[in-house]
């Protein structure tokens, strides 16, 4: 076992040794998440050829990498993509005025990056013919309207070149919370953040089977702020990412408090090609809690041990198809196992195509996709993906999935759209969806079956410093249905 950690150790420090020969790596920059438009604007870009080298380390992206890639875009869109030259500039321009560094007096350390505030508001409907007088500790309650207005506000600055902080804080009805807060420590090429923040390792926005990117944790994370280059025969893998983080699930359902903890290793072979290895476990605590020794660690990170603790896996990859001079194709796929078992027998399947640009609509992207978790033709049972016999609380954090929205097993159809107009002042998103939920599934029984939701969002940048959005949605199940609306009102200083 020595052995085998000292080994781990040196060929770590070889990598970042190998590393950091190269460009400079960003300095401090805290996460922007998934679905943040910036991030989603350089995938597009990414998608289209003007990005080279993006190989983020997980769907939250550091600030100064959208940055620098939407700048590289800029530049290299006359060239490659004419149409995209107007997108790129307007995604730029768009990022400037969001995020514009500015000195504070007296103190010649510290640079403010971002000082946001918005006015939002939020209502929710919820009607279900399924009463549930005893769920299952997995089981997720109904959505919640919550407080109809509530203000907030988006903080980040730049303590040196070394170390970020960022906060966004909320005020609502009777209660002041934090949703998000970090402290980014660059130790160049990789970052160490602590606080509460996203983690996504899905390869399209939030829709991976391991952890979407929906959901924010308390969490201490170590992840490179660059790609990296491997050592000797293994630099034909070409550029590497890597992410890993520790938490602790403190709610009730998750007895004992057990720690949770992901890693995500993605590769780029070929500068169309992306390929990712992701696993999350949820340890510790639990009906039975049998400890954390450092030997059963270790047999649980490679993988040797898999009974009381809850794990999901998967191998995801990302092609860009080389059909550019007829129709720019991306497509991507993810393959899922739960408890490291059923690979074959229950796996999680979810193939996609998009296209970043359509024929005579530059503006516009467009995709399809089907998600799958469950039984094939050789399983006697149901799975149970998402559940466990000691974790019996589920994959589940702040009443969703951590993992896919489908929540476990059923099956999925999507498509998606969105259009950047008006210099990408203007942008609207919608996406369609058919779901079957079956019985294992963590929102069954009030929310199985077959079900169809839709959605909208729309934010436009009315003046350089104002911005309004609006976001619609509702779900339709044979009994139920959900709905929500929300606004928001933002003036960045």
């Amino acid at each position: 076992m020595h052995h085998s950690l000292r080994s781990a150790c040196v060929a770590l420090a070889l990598v970042l040794s190998t590393g950091a020969s190269g460009a400079n790596a960003p300095g401090a920059s805290a996460l922007l998440e998934p679905s943040h438009w910036a991030v989603q604007a350089v995938q597009r870009l990414h998608d289209l050829g003007l990005v080279d080298g993006y190989l983020p380390a997980q769907s939250a992206v550091p600030r100064a990498v959208v940055r620098a890639a939407l700048e590289q875009a800029l530049a290299q869109a006359p060239e490659r993509v004419p149409q995209a030259a107007e997108q790129a500039r307007g995604y730029l321009a768009r990022f400037d005025a969001e995020f514009q560094p500015h000195a504070v007096p007296g103190a010649a350390a510290v640079v403010l990056q971002q000082a946001t505030g918005s006015l939002g508001y939020r209502a929710a409907d919820a009607r279900y013919g399924v009463a549930v007088p005893q769920p299952r500790p997995a089981f997720m309650a109904p959505v919640d309207p919550g407080p109809p207005l509530s203000l907030s506000a988006g903080l980040a600055a730049n303590v040196t070149s070394y170390l970020g902080l960022a906060a966004a804080p909320e005020l609502d009805v009777g209660a002041l919370r934090l949703p998000r807060w970090e402290a980014v420590v660059a130790l160049n090429p990789v970052s160490l953040s602590f606080g509460r923040g996203t983690v996504g390792y899905g390869l399209q926005g939030e829709r991976g089977f391991v952890v979407a990117g929906g959901q924010t944790f308390d969490r201490l994370e170590l992840a490179t702020t660059r790609p990296l280059s491997l050592p000797g025969f293994l630099r034909y893998l070409g550029p590497v990412a890597f992410e890993g983080f520790v938490s602790r699930l403190t709610e009730a359902r998750h007895a004992g408090d057990p720690f949770f903890w992901g890693g995500n290793l993605r590769l780029q072979p070929h500068p169309r090609f992306t390929l990712s290895l992701q696993r999350a476990v949820i340890v510790g605590g639990g009906r039975v809690d049998q400890g954390t020794q450092l030997n059963q660690v270790f047999k649980m990170l490679f993988g040797t041990k898999n009974q009381p603790e809850n794990n999901v896996a998967g191998l995801s990859l990302r092609w860009r198809l080389p059909t550019e001079t007829l129709l720019p194709l991306t497509t991507y796929a993810e393959w899922g196992m739960d408890d490291l078992g059923g690979e074959l027998e229950a796996p999680g399947l979810l193939f996609g195509v998009r296209t970043p640009m359509l024929p005579g609509a530059p503006r516009v992207s467009l995709g399809a996709e089907f998600a799958f978790i469950g039984a094939l033709c050789c399983a006697v049972e149901r799975p149970s993906w998402y559940l466990h016999f000691n974790h019996v609380g589920g994959w589940v954090m702040q009443d969703a999935p951590i993992g896919h929205p489908l929540g476990g097993d059923g099956r999925e159809y999507r498509v998606y759209a969105s259009a950047d107009l008006l210099e990408a002042r203007l942008r609207i998103e919608g996406d369609a969806l058919l779901r079957q939920r079956f019985s294992q599934n963590l929102y069954a029984p009030q929310r199985d079956g077959t079900s169809v939701g839709v959605s909208s969002r729309i934010s436009w940048r009315v003046t350089e410093r104002g911005e309004l959005g609006l976001s619609l949605s509702e779900e339709r199940g044979n009994a139920w249905r959900e709905g929500t609306v929300q606004g928001r009102a933002a003036l960045f200083f």
